[in-house]
């Protein structure tokens, strides 16, 4: 009684647990098809589970959706992939549910293709309990195959009584043939036999596969002839292949005799493995035989039919015949008895063979005539892969003058590590010293330390093999001791390769030590940069800058910030052969930078060329245009008149169609020359107080505030430099969307920013002041209370080295690049100078001044087509409408920003960008009249809420009025309260008013008491009491339970179901 009880319990969680969400099954199956198919298998997964959750209505509404003449290609996925998800260990229950649900489809239909389809899927699922259904099929002349091919995939007792009940019903002969083969079908021998009579090739081919593995020794003799009229080879009716099947079932001595003497070798080896297959050891004097034979084919295929029969009496008998075969035969068999046979041939002609064997039988006396012979260097070949453990013989052959090379070979390659201290004992022995480098182990530091101090040359190899093999920090303590009493150690610091062993050399540097200065030129570590290019400052050679190139290209560097480094070190180069190699590697970084780069090297003919193999990888990759701009033009312009070489001809035709397919967007846009301040102006307060004051009144501020930004920032080789005393510096030009790159330096202590539209801001500082939490990074939002206000990682270069800043403002939000890194990602700019409004549409563009000396250069900005906000009709202001979405800040809403999206003047659901529920006006309202227009895309599913909370399943704690496609197939057996337009579970819509796909939709929804009106395109689809529909929150529609209809008021929401929708001009009156 306890157990039912509990039972009972449990039943309304199970209930919950069918449907997802509390969906209908026909929402469930609709919006996974809408899904088909999956991107991945998690996802997979969990569609196969809401499908199987819906239970047997879900699946037989899935099984419908699958019809002749139309898309079935989501469908199709669906079902074929819950056929196979439900044949996985443990899931019997849900693999007989969808048996069922196949086996119902596959009677309601009447169309041959869908019924195959069904069959075909039996082929997955089927057991015996669908065998009546297939020996129904079996017998139709369009899906006998079909079905017949499940009968044999099923192949159980009860298959082949249905095989046997069917087969003289089934339409084609080849079918019923091919079926009595797989399923062995004996009875039928006759059937068969009689068959053969009127038989062309094929059917004749079928029927001998099903004698060869059906028929009973009547059948053998038949074969035989057929065999034997096709003179024993290969024909179209594969008789031969066919009475050497039924010979291996009914062997007889003197057929097998016959065959053995066949000319073509590959019938005699089918007799052989018929024999041995048949006869067991019988076969061996045959395998004796066939080793008189010129043919190796036959020779090596008796071998391999006789191998598992073969014992220590045949191999005596083997053992007179002396070639490559019996000798790989031995080794392959680990013939121990015949080892001293292998042993005599080592010393023969086939002495490579009798060592790979003797290495695969591995006895004792087998190791001591390979060791004795390891000097023969096939031989020492085989001693490198040789299991058995021979450290202790390769030790003692050190002491061989003859065998000490191989020995010293063979401890290397073998890693006979406790060899170590004979191996030293050799001293400078050329090939003790290879063996050392493999065999030394940290256990082996101290002593190849001593080595190492007095001949580095020789031990540098094995006292690095003793380094990498230790924990870094251990290795890096001892080395540290070793330097201080002889700096010859300081090299080893770079097997190290960490930033800790860096500073160690770095402190040598400091004290003098030139060997510490060499270590530190050729590290292998991105810490070493600083350094190199000091020195290369200093004294410009070209091993420096190979060093200092080569730690660039592998340190792990994007192609933003490789550019950098690079950019580094071409501003100091000394030669036009090193700028050349510097811009043969800036070449490879596809970055927009790359291109400024261009421009100031392609004036110089020296350099030209190498300026020129950057326009052509980078531009070679701006399919879209995206670098685009007047000064690109102009570098192109240049590229064309001063290109040289075998592939000119080829590259200017190329940047020829790229100019000639340009866009008329003016694209990116120099905003700093790099030789003044033109385009800039002094702040003059913030965008509230400029926005208040008169014309006259800005103008003689903003004349004050130019004098003042005079003094405060100055150019300087390209560079825009503030005094770290004075006010922001601004564009001269408002902004709306933009994309910006711009280049940014600060030093220790540094803090910065850069203002979009007049609000801050972007930030920039150095990320050691961790007191004001700037160890999180630059990027930032910073003054975001609501939104992120934090980068997503630290992107930073160091303090004093230059960052790329590519930063895109499209409405309010915004996406920030740090150095190639994604620090800040379509993130809303909240309002600092006013937190109950958007952010302003357009203003300038501000470099924070914060007290602190900042550089800014190589500063472009491309402004984006802007999307005019949408306002109220003056009847619409007259009536007290507000705007919800102007079409450029989404202020009015929140919840999930993340997946809905401003974009062109729309609310776009993009339910892949990681974020995840529902978007939720700001406020809440109880009657109203809501206008907006919506645009969907083909099996789109969303959803309306109206006086809904924030939390849970909007259509049953508030109320959800459909969005939906309604026309879409895989919607076209939905209840009719789960079109468009109608109130979820409760009222249903009218139908045939949605425009097609891709054209937007005008809807207006008045909610005044219970009663709620839907016009869509002109045409009331929904009028009706919710009260009346309902009673005390129950919708006799759906009989679930919807206590949000005794909300009064709420939260509009829209509610995504994975599909991408557009919404726009969104408007609202409170009655």
């Amino acid at each position: 009684m306890k157990k039912i009880f509990l039972l009972l319990l449990l039943l309304p969680l199970l209930a919950v647990a069918q449907s997802p969400a509390n969906r209908a099954a026909k929402t469930v199956v609709a919006d996974v098809l809408a899904q088909m198919p999956a991107k991945n298998v998690k996802i997979y997964d969990q569609y196969m589970a809401d499908l199987l959750s819906c239970g047997d209505e879900g699946l037989n509404i899935l099984m419908e959706a699958y019809q002749p003449n139309a898309d079935n290609t989501a469908s199709g996925y669906a079902i074929g992939g819950l056929s196979y998800f439900v044949t996985t260990p443990g899931k019997d229950e849900a693999r007989q549910a969808v048996q069922k649900a196949v086996l119902n489809a596959l009677e309601k239909s009447t169309d041959r293709e869908v019924k195959a389809f069904f069959i075909s899927q039996l082929d997955i699922v089927g057991d015996n309990s669908t065998l009546g259904a297939m020996m129904k099929y079996a017998a139709n002349k369009e899906l006998s195959q079909d079905a017949v091919n499940v009968i044999v995939t099923i192949g159980t007792h009860g298959a082949i009584e249905a095989a046997e009940a069917i087969f003289e019903k089934i339409p084609n002969r080849m079918v019923a043939a091919k079926m009595a083969g797989d399923l062995a079908l004996s009875s039928k021998e006759a059937v068969l036999i009689g068959w053969l009579k009127d038989a062309d090739v094929n059917l004749t081919k079928a029927i001998y596969y099903a004698l060869s593995k059906a028929g009973t020794e009547k059948s053998v003799k038949i074969l035989a002839d057929a065999a034997a009229k096709a003179n024993f080879k290969y024909d179209a009716a594969d008789a031969l292949t066919s009475y050497l099947t039924i010979l291996g079932r009914y062997p007889d001595a003197k057929t097998l005799d016959n065959l053995i003497k066949s000319k073509d070798a590959n019938v005699r080896i089918a007799a052989m493995n018929i024999i041995a297959s048949t006869k067991g050891k019988a076969v061996l004097p045959y395998a004796l035989k066939a080793m008189e034979s010129p043919s190796r084919e036959y020779r090596n295929g008796a071998l391999a039919a006789a191998a598992p029969f073969a014992d220590d009496v045949f191999y005596a008998k083997l053992a007179k015949y002396n070639n490559v075969d019996v000798i790989a035969f031995f080794g392959n068999q680990k013939a121990a008895s015949q080892t001293a046979y292998l042993i005599k041939a080592l010393q023969g002609e086939n002495y490579a063979e009798a060592a790979v064997a003797l290495g695969k039988i591995a006895t004792p006396e087998a190791t001591a005539a390979l060791v004795a012979k390891m000097d023969n260097e096939a031989v020492c070949e085989v001693l490198t892969w040789y299991k058995p453990n021979i450290d202790k013989e390769l030790t003692a052959a050190i002491g061989n003058e003859n065998s000490r090379k191989a020995a010293l070979k063979l401890i290397g390659a073998r890693r006979v590590t406790s060899a170590f201290d004979k191996v030293v004992a050799m001293g400078e022995n050329s090939e003790a010293i290879a063996a050392l480098d493999k065999i030394a182990t940290a256990q082996n530091f101290d002593v190849l330390a001593d080595l190492f101090a007095k001949t580095p040359s020789l031990y540098e190899k094995a006292f690095a093999s003793t380094i990498e093999q230790m924990p870094k920090d251990e290795a890096l303590a001892k080395i540290t001791k070793l330097i201080a009493k002889n700096e010859t150690f300081f090299p080893a610091l770079a097997i190290v390769n960490t930033p800790a062993a860096f500073a160690v050399v770095k402190k040598g540097i400091n004290e003098g030590k030139n060997i510490a200065q060499l270590t530190a030129l050729f590290w292998k570590g991105k810490e070493a940069l600083p350094f190199i290019i000091a020195e290369f400052e200093a004294a410009p050679s070209d091993p420096l800058l190979g060093n200092y190139l080569r730690v660039v290209k592998d340190g792990g560097f994007n192609d933003v910030q490789r550019l950098i480094h690079l950019r580094k070190i071409l501003d100091i180069a000394k030669s036009d052969n090193q700028r050349n190699q510097i811009l043969k590697e800036i070449a490879k970084c596809n970055t927009f930078n790359s291109l400024i780069v261009a421009a100031d090297y392609i004036n110089n003919p020296a350099t030209e060329q190498s300026a020129g193999n950057i326009v052509v990888a980078v531009i070679g990759k701006d399919k879209e245009y995206a670098y685009w701009g007047a000064d690109t033009k102009a570098l192109l312009q240049k590229f064309v008149k001063v290109r040289k070489g075998g592939d000119a001809s080829y590259e200017i035709t190329a940047i020829n169609k790229y100019l000639a397919e340009a866009p008329a967007e003016a694209g990116y846009v120099k905003a700093f020359n790099g030789k003044n301040l033109d385009g800039w102006k002094g702040l003059v307060q913030n965008p509230v107080a400029r926005r208040k004051m008169t014309p006259a009144q800005l103008a003689e501020a903003q004349k004050k505030a130019d004098e003042v930004m005079a003094k405060e920032w100055f150019t300087k080789d390209g560079v825009l430099h503030f005094t770290g005393k004075g006010e922001n510096i601004c564009t001269a030009k408002d902004y709306g969307d933009f994309e910006m790159w711009v280049d940014w330096r600060i030093g220790k202590h540094g803090d910065s920013g850069i203002y979009l539209r007049g609000s801050p801001q972007v930030q920039i500082w150095d990320t050691t002041l961790t007191q004001v939490g700037a160890q999180v990074g630059s990027g930032g939002l910073y003054n975001n209370q609501k939104n992120p206000s934090k980068p997503l990682v630290l992107a930073d270069n160091a303090i004093g080295d230059w960052n790329t800043f590519y930063v895109k403002m499209v409405g309010e939000r915004v996406t920030v690049v740090l150095n190639g890194i994604k620090v800040v990602d379509n993130v809303i700019l909240e309002n600092y100078w006013d937190r109950n409004q958007p952010i302003f549409p357009v203003d300038q563009i501000e470099l924070q001044a914060h007290g602190d000396a900042i550089a800014f250069r190589d500063i472009f900005i491309k402004e984006l087509p802007a999307v005019k906000p949408f306002e109220l009709t003056t009847q619409e202001k007259k009536e007290g409408y507000k705007v919800l979405f102007d079409g450029v800040s989404m202020h009015e809403w929140v919840g999930n920003t993340k997946d809905y999206v401003a974009e062109n003047g729309t609310i776009t659901l993009y339910p892949g960008n990681g974020g995840g529920g529902n978007l939720y006006s700001k406020d809440e309202y109880a009657d109203f009249t809501l206008r907006f227009e919506f645009m969907l895309t083909p099996a789109a599913n969303n959803g309306l809420g109206i006086r809904t909370p924030m939390q849970g399943d909007a259509a049953y704690v508030g109320t959800e009025l459909q969005i939906l496609d309604s026309e879409h197939p895989v919607y076209k057996d939905l209840y009719d309260y789960q079109y468009h337009g109608s109130a979820y579970g409760i009222i249903p819509a009218k139908r045939g008013f949605l425009k097609p796909v891709g054209e937007w939709n005008y809807q207006e929804v008045t909610v005044k008491g219970h009663h709620v009106t839907v016009t869509l395109n002109g045409e009331v689809i929904l009028d009706g009491d919710m009260a009346k529909a309902s009673k005390n929150g129950t919708a006799p529609m759906d009989g679930k339970e919807h206590p949000g209809l005794m909300n009064t008021k709420g939260h509009i929401g829209f509610l995504g179901h994975g599909s991408i929708v557009k919404f726009r001009n969104i408007r609202i009156k409170e009655l």
